[in-house]
Order: structure tokens, then sequence, then C-alpha cells
């Protein structure tokens, strides 16, 4: 009987945490890489249109140079290679549609096809 408690306990809080890891993966073909010289920032463009920028005022801290040089690197893999990327955004929820996809708050990025 003590089994079957422990296991409606464990089930329940699995249930109940679920939503706290809420979040939106949208898939994106990069149709372009942006780097305008009088502001400092990377956008990563897609198709048909909307970008996710990385904003790299001076000075980064060294985990968030690398946060944005891994985001890059895979950009320009997925521009290079013809894949999509698969972005995570930190709410569930979120528009996938590119023209609304203007933003900076990303929690990951996937390579894919």
């Amino acid at each position: 009987m003590k089994f079957f408690a422990f296991l409606l306990v464990a089930l329940a809080s699995l249930v109940t945490s679920n939503s706290a890891h809420a979040f939106t993966e949208c898939s994106f073909t990069v149709e372009r890489i942006w780097r305008p010289f009088n502001v400092k920032e990377i956008y990563v463009c897609f198709d048909p249109t909307g970008c996710i920028f990385s904003t790299y005022t001076a000075p980064l801290s060294a985990e968030d140079a690398e946060i944005r040089n891994h985001f890059l690197s895979m950009a320009m893999t997925a521009f290079t290679a013809g894949k999509k990327l698969r972005v995570r955004f930190p709410e569930n929820g979120a528009t996938c549609s590119p023209y609304t996809a203007n933003r900076s708050d990303i929690d990951g990025v996937w390579l894919i096809d």
C-alpha cells in the first residue's frame, strides 16, 4: 500500500511540474545573416521574413559571447547546408509566424532537416 501511495505522489509531481517547463519550438529556414556596422547586433533572418537578433553590446561576459557565437555558428551552418533551425522560445504558445519572430529571447536552437 505504501508503494502505491508513493507512486501516486511521484506521478502527481510529474504532472504538476510539466507546466513549469512550458516552451514553444518553431522551425525556420535561414534566409540571411546580417551584421549592420552602425548597430551592435547580429540578425539571423528567416524565409519569408522575420529575424532573431543577438545584441552584443560590449563588454560581453565570456558566457554571453560563447552563447552568441554558438547561435551564429549554427545559423551559418543551417544557411550554407540548406537546413532549418528549430528555435525554442521560453513561453508556451509563442507565435511561430516569421513575420512576428523578431525577438532575442531564445532558450535554444536545434539544427534540423
